[in-house]
């Protein structure tokens, strides 16, 4: 299954997937997903190994139904060979993410009022419906996969499962809380194996995997373990109490199933990489260790950059308020409570999304060390046994068993993720296997040391793990064919926008994304992995591998059509909340259709990132004149706040000016104007009935913008002297104040 023979080689590539989360971008999971797949069967290194086995996959979010697309044609009936195995893989992700998925099928009808979600579900149940239907009751022929294959789905769960964590009536309340996070767990047996599976996992034997309700029930997983809260409408699912074990309701006693409501498993857990990891560890566990390398490879385009800020929106103390096109332009107004307010939920969105896609994979080195010490360990544990007279050996050893019945009892009823947790006897085979040889159990000595070694596992959380090769692929760059690591280059997902829904609107978008998925997974299993021990990448010919596909520039309005049915659906989900929260008739029938116009009016045409730097000017004039200053508007802004100079000869005026963090060098806002090349604030002094004086103040150039920026609320200052008409340097200074400095 999955096997191909290479002379000279002798060792097992097992193959683990963690798929993470990211709406559209799933289009790059797509890609990386098919070219990993390819670089497996036709350019991995044979003098290494003799057979490759992928046998675990796990995903969250859209990552579950990349993995489930990579299941059913690694399995499909039609496969006569691995190379049509390969391509089937890769026509399916591409027509999956790059065909059958848009705007045009996620808002069919901008009004939509049977949906309760900004987008129509249906257009993933169709293509779920279409791709993951099984032919007839055909038998699997199943490459490049193991003979058991685990499958684990994160899911929401809507309803909660409440958890007690003691059984005392005194302390049950304090002690008590609600599970949100939720797991579904197959193991798809294509071949007859001998181990059993853990009590609360689904197990799905060839017959039934030949049967297309099977599959149908599977892809219903999927999409509930995708459906994005508010974007689409949660998923009922059939759950059984074998699933939850000892922490079914108590609600539902006497029932054996039960309709709880799902919804995206990215929303707690966007990469799966723990559940990968002790899908791993069952799997792995009676396998001589020496027969083969695990490597997990995690592909998650919301890896696509850091997501830390040194300088919070929510700080600013002035802002341009574009109008939304229902007055005359822009305007430099003191922030809005309500702005920073919104800011600040935006960022707290941003934070649960960050520590939901928590790089697991960065603790692998720390596992590795682990599993050394516990070699060191286990020796000393075996020499004390030796020491031991018979009859104390055998006493030990039955205490010891008994110990162990217990913990595994306790982590198969009581763990909130379906445990890995075998039986005794399978347990105790898993540790004698890993320490080598075939000697009989029923020996007290034998039975005392394994015993005490899987004790020494399940406290440590290292039960069957062996050294673990992660290959991290994430759209954040990418090594030129010929080069190493020191040549990478950044690279850019097209449809990162619109909180990763921004590739649904133009399938250019996803061609580009896609390509770039296989151009990075190329990359990455060309260079040594991430963490683990592998010192080198997987192929055998490091140039066999696609480039970097043209770059694009994407906007919400260069798909025009797109846009408009995206700014129109907003308008009307707008309207329908107001109209659903505001009782007095009158005004929901005049207010909420306003509501949808201001809002679609607010999807602007999209473009190229900005950054806003506040500016300070103080000009200086001499005291007793009292003179009125104000800033010059520019094309389409308004002049500032007129400031009278104060008793002591000096006004300030403020503004904002924009300009592109990495992009050209040019500069613009509401009082921003060119001269001959340069950038300037014109400053004016208001006269009646005769023609302002004006003076010409030179900005900061933009790499000193740049500069500041990251950091703090930088605010740009300089002092103006009217009467001389010149100036003094501009400095730079952080305007946030701790506030154990005001207290």
């Amino acid at each position: 299954m999955g096997r191909f023979e290479a002379r000279g080689a002798v060792r097992k590539l097992k193959v683990a997937f963690a798929m993470g989360g990211g709406a559209s971008l799933g289009a790059f999971s797509g890609g990386a997903m098919a070219e990993v797949v390819r670089q497996l069967r036709a350019n991995l290194d044979r003098t290494r190994y003799a057979s490759v086995e992928i046998d675990v996959l796990s995903g969250a979010s859209a990552g579950g139904m990349t993995v489930g697309l990579l299941a059913r044609a690694l399995a499909d009936p039609g496969n006569r060979g691995a190379e049509r195995a390969v391509r089937r893989v890769r026509d399916l992700m591409h027509e999956a993410w790059v065909e059958r998925i848009g705007i045009e099928g996620l808002i069919p009808d901008p009004a939509m009022k049977h949906r309760a979600s900004l987008f129509d579900r249906g257009a993933v149940d169709a293509i779920a419906r279409r791709l993951l239907a099984w032919p007839g009751n055909e038998p699997p022929r199943p490459r490049m996969l193991g003979p058991r294959v685990c499958m684990g789905l994160t899911l929401l769960n809507y309803n909660g499962i409440p958890i007690s964590l003691t059984h005392e009536p005194a302390l049950g309340d304090a002690l008590s809380t609600t599970l949100f996070r939720d797991y579904r767990v197959y193991c798809l047996d294509f071949e007859a194996v001998e181990n059993g599976v853990p009590d609360r996992w689904m197990r799905l034997d060839a017959r039934a995997l030949s049967r297309d309700r099977v599959w149908k029930e599977m892809a219903a997983t999927m999409i509930a373990g995708g459906a994005v809260p508010l974007a689409f409408e949660p998923v009922v699912l059939r759950r059984f109490r074998r699933e939850y074990g000892a922490l079914w309701p108590a609600e539902l006693d006497g029932e054996e199933d039960f309709l709880f409501t799902h919804g995206d498993g990215g929303t707690f857990d966007n990469e799966p990489l723990r559940q990968a990891m002790r899908m791993i560890g069952f799997l792995d566990a009676g396998d001589d260790p020496g027969s083969f390398d695990r490597v997990l490879i995690a592909i998650d385009p919301s890896l696509s950059g850091p997501l830390h800020d040194f300088s919070l929106d929510f700080h600013r103390s002035h802002e341009i308020n574009p109008d939304y096109g229902l007055f005359d332009g822009e305007d430099v107004v003191p922030a809005d409570y309500a702005g920073r307010f919104a800011s600040n939920a935006a960022r707290i969105v941003t934070a649960l999304r960050g520590q939901a896609a928590f790089k697991d994979f960065l603790g692998a080195d720390k596992v590795n060390n682990r599993l050394r010490w516990r070699e060191e360990t286990r020796a000393i544990l075996s020499a004390l046994i030796g020491a031991a007279d018979a009859g104390r050996v055998r006493e030990l050893a039955e205490a010891a068993t008994r110990t162990l019945e217990g913990v595994l009892g306790e982590k198969r009823a009581m763990s909130a993720v379906p445990d890995t947790a075998l039986a005794v006897e399978a347990e105790l085979r898993r540790v004698r296997a890993e320490s080598g040889g075939d000697r009989d159990l029923d020996d007290p000595t034998v039975r005392l040391e394994c015993a005490l070694l899987s004790l020494l596992d399940q406290v440590a959380a290292l039960r069957g793990k062996q050294p673990v090769s992660v290959f991290a692929i994430a759209p954040t760059s990418y090594v030129p064919i010929g080069g190493d690591a020191a040549d990478a280059v950044p690279v850019e997902l097209a449809g990162d926008f619109a909180a990763s829904f921004g590739g649904f609107f133009d399938r250019a978008y996803r061609e580009h994304d896609f390509a770039l998925g296989a151009a990075v997974a190329g990359s990455v299993l060309a260079c040594p992995p991430s963490s683990g021990p592998l010192g080198r990448g997987l192929l055998a010919d490091p140039s066999d591998r696609p480039g970097l596909p043209a770059a694009l520039d994407p906007t919400l309005g260069t798909n025009e059509e797109a846009r408009k049915r995206f700014a129109d659906r907003l308008g009307h989900v707008a309207e329908a909340l107001l109209r659903h929260r505001v009782r007095n008739q009158i005004v929901r029938l005049v207010a909420a259709p306003r509501v949808r116009s201001a809002v679609a009016g607010m999807i602007g045409e999209g473009g190229a990132p900005r950054a806003d730097a506040l500016v300070r000017v103080e000009v200086t004039s001499p005291p007793g004149e009292g003179r009125p200053f104000h800033l010059r508007a520019a094309e389409g802004g308004d002049d500032s706040e007129h400031v009278r100079a104060g008793l002591g000869g000096s006004a300030v005026l403020e503004t904002v000016v924009r300009f592109s963090p990495d992009g050209p060098a040019a500069l613009d806002g509401p009082h921003v104007h060119e001269r001959e090349g340069r950038w300037v604030l014109v400053v004016a002094s208001s006269r009646r009935g005769r023609p302002d004086p004006e003076m010409e103040v030179p900005l900061p150039d933009v790499d000193r913008l740049r500069a500041e920026m990251p950091f703090g609320l930088p605010v740009h200052e300089v002092r103006v002297s009217w009467e001389s008409r010149s100036m003094g340097g501009w400095s730079a200074r952080n305007a946030l104040v701790g506030l154990e400095e005001q207290l």
